[in-house]
């Protein structure tokens, strides 16, 4: 994945990020979408312990 540059025009303002802050982020969380998607699934396995590597359930 590559990282992209945070851009406030499009995403809207945030409260705590200042003009100032350089913000990146390497995808985008969909709510609602399970695993699909390579982000949802990164997510996913972060909550996961590591012991559940390799099993089905580790996407």
């Amino acid at each position: 994945m590559k990282p992209t540059k945070f851009d406030a025009a499009i995403h809207g303002p945030r409260t705590h990020v200042t003009a100032d802050d350089q913000l990146f982020y390497f995808g985008e969380y969909t709510v609602g979408d399970g695993y699909r998607g390579d982000t949802n699934n990164l997510i996913a396995n972060l909550k996961k312990s590591p012991a559940r590597r390799g099993l089905p359930e580790w996407r």
